[in-house]
């Protein structure tokens, strides 16, 4: 994370600097973030007057030639301009300054994308001129064959019967090295995949930089645009009231190369969207807000724990069974709504340390199984409708809680712990079959909190005195039988009577509330 909040800080010539750097290392990544951050054009120019397509394509980057070309061709303005036919002070392009450096692949690349063979620089020489002046072969007999007759080209087997695939010389050529690609992409693949396997980074992303489909969605078409307008949207919001045939999967396919987008929210017609595709999800690594509610998802993939800046995760109201245990490497998530599902386990939070709200309403949880002492910053804890049985007294370690909701339960006693929360301003726990009616009148009662916790706080104080104490000819026992423990006594009152006891128990137990002498508790009561 200090390495990201570092980026963030670059001035925008450090991010330009970042940019011509990572041409010449060939970091497919950085080059990409330099195109989207700093508004690099196909015109702009370095401190030597180069283009990033002239630098790349003069020093044989082919990689970063590549990532180059393939961005500045979806761009549909740009491409109007003759962007790869772009001159420098002497009048030559790119594929000059690579044909007379000699870089073959450089110059494949670039008639692949067009550039124009028979351009002259301002002394009259063409991209061949410059070839031959510097005698370098495999570029002259490069440009022979790209030059040659592109008529279909015929092929013959072994017999000598003709086969032919309908394709020209020049467009089999660009279809091999289409190939080519694709298949140093996948070999790259299983090289990041074996390094993770081997204890390394899995935040790095396996996005090979492919542009996506052509979107379907309009909402989609908006991003692409905006990216190609070098002014991209961060947010995307698609809902559908009636279902769309022939979507795969039900999303646009396109979606999922959306780079850029950082906010996520999608509601698709009842009961069309019932999973999501991990290995495409897990290429949307900016995202910090995936809004999936009031759909039909069973499931959610393993590949959600990739989005380690996921800060707002909300599926309520869809049929999952359970969460992802990958959810647990989500440690920026603050925000996770989960209600209306039959959620039953919540193990998966566990070390998420960021939780600030947590609904998890309407459920099917028995037990309200959290890690108390590590989610000091949750304010908000939602649970009702679910059939809890009890509130752990462990609740009270969530010193910043604020609101507590788990009305509608199976929960019988409420633990005196729970009166140490002082920042609680709203509490509902009514409808739940609470033995003790003066608890449960006060449940049920509005803005009886304060009351509540003052008579919490008085049974705790008190020890449990229904539980223990002395009997006359031998030992109190408990419900099993055996002796009751000698923690259960209550203490001796002190000199001065019952009314002292209980003037001392009003002095400890009042402190950060106001005196109310109407709940002090006769032992009738109790």
């Amino acid at each position: 994370m200090g390495k990201a909040h570092k980026k963030d800080k670059m001035t925008y010539e450090q991010k330009k600097a970042a940019f011509w750097e990572a041409i010449m290392t060939e970091r497919q990544r950085d080059v990409r973030a330099g195109l989207v951050n700093t508004g690099m054009q196909a015109q702009t120019r370095n401190d030597d007057g180069l283009t990033s397509i002239m630098l790349a394509a003069l020093n044989g980057k082919v990689k970063s030639l590549d990532t180059l070309l393939d961005y500045y061709e979806r761009r549909r303005e740009l491409r109007r301009k003759g962007w790869i036919d772009i001159r420098d002070d002497n009048g030559r392009t790119a594929l000059m300054m690579a044909a007379a450096a000699g870089r073959t692949d450089a110059v494949y690349s670039l008639l692949l994308k067009d550039a124009k063979l028979e351009l002259k620089d301002y002394d009259g020489k063409t991209a061949r001129d410059h070839a031959q002046a510097r005698q370098k072969t495999d570029v002259l007999k490069l440009f022979d064959e790209w030059t040659a007759e592109s008529e279909e080209e015929v092929i013959e087997d072994d017999d000598g019967n003709v086969i032919s695939d309908g394709l020209t010389a020049r467009e089999r050529s660009k279809l091999k090295k289409k190939m080519l690609q694709e298949q140093e992409r996948r070999g790259q693949r299983k090289t990041d995949d074996a390094a993770k396997d081997n204890g390394g980074d899995d935040d790095e992303t396996d996005d090979d930089g492919a542009p996506g489909p052509t979107p379907i969605w309009p909402e989609v078409a908006k991003v692409v645009e905006s990216v190609e307008t070098l002014r991209p949207v961060h947010e995307i919001s698609v809902v559908r009231d009636e279902p769309e045939p022939g979507l795969p999967g039900a999303i646009d396919p396109a979606l999922w190369y959306l780079r850029t987008v950082n906010r996520l929210s999608l509601r698709l017609a009842p009961g069309v969207l019932t999973s999501i595709d991990g290995s495409m999800l897990s290429r949307m690594r900016k995202l910090q807000t995936l809004i999936l509610s009031d759909n039909a998802l069973t499931s959610l993939p393993e590949e959600i724990g990739k989005l380690r800046q996921l800060k707002v995760l909300e599926v309520a109201r869809n049929e999952l069974a359970a969460l992802p245990a990958s959810l647990s490497k989500c440690t920026a998530l603050e925000v996770l709504d989960a209600s209306g599902n039959q959620i039953s386990d919540l193990s998966p939070l566990e070390g998420l340390e960021a939780l600030t709200i947590l609904k998890l309403s309407q459920n099917k949880l028995t037990a309200l199984e959290l890690d108390f002492d590590n989610l000091t910053r949750l304010h908000d804890l939602v649970v009702s409708h679910n059939q809890i049985e009890e509130l752990p007294e462990e609740i009270a370690q969530l010193t910043g809680l604020m609101e507590l909701m788990a009305e509608n339960n199976q929960i019988t006693e409420i633990p005196p712990e729970i009166s140490q929360l002082k920042k609680v301003t709203v509490f509902k726990l009514d409808q739940n079959p609470i033995k003790d009616p003066r608890v449960k009148r006060m449940c049920a009662a509005d803005n009886s909190r304060k009351e509540l916790w003052k008579y919490l706080q008085k049974q705790a104080g008190k020890g449990g005195k229904k539980k223990g104490g002395k009997k006359k000819g031998g030992k109190k026992k408990n419900d099993d039988g055996d002796d009751a423990s000698e923690a259960t006594k209550p203490p001796k009152p002190p000199k001065g009577g019952r009314a002292a006891a209980d003037d001392d128990d009003d002095d400890d137990d009042d402190e950060g509330f106001e005196s109310d002498d109407s709940f002090d508790i006769t032992m009738e009561e109790l």
